[in-house]
């Protein structure tokens, strides 16, 4: 942990940051999950990995992100004067 000491001169609201995406597939129906690692910003999975997908014609857009499996973390943004 760090302590900082200071003056907060603005602050945002509170907002979600995704930590665990999950997909699913409308081919053959799997569930995928993709850890976030403490990034704002993700690129999101396009392709399923199952082996029924991985055997036929791949569709660049099987995967659709799911934000009610999804897990999100709430974070706040503060401005500090020195």
């Amino acid at each position: 942990l760090v302590t900082i000491r200071g003056m907060i001169v603005r602050s945002s609201d509170v907002k979600p940051c995704c930590a665990v995406a999950t997909y699913t597939c409308d081919a053959c129906g799997c569930e995928v999950y993709q850890v976030v690692d403490g990034r704002r910003e993700f690129t999101p999975q396009r392709l399923c990995p199952s082996q029924e997908c991985s055997s036929g014609p791949r569709r660049a857009d099987a995967l659709h992100l799911q934000t009610r499996g999804s897990k999100f973390v709430k974070f706040q943004e503060l401005r500090l004067q020195e």
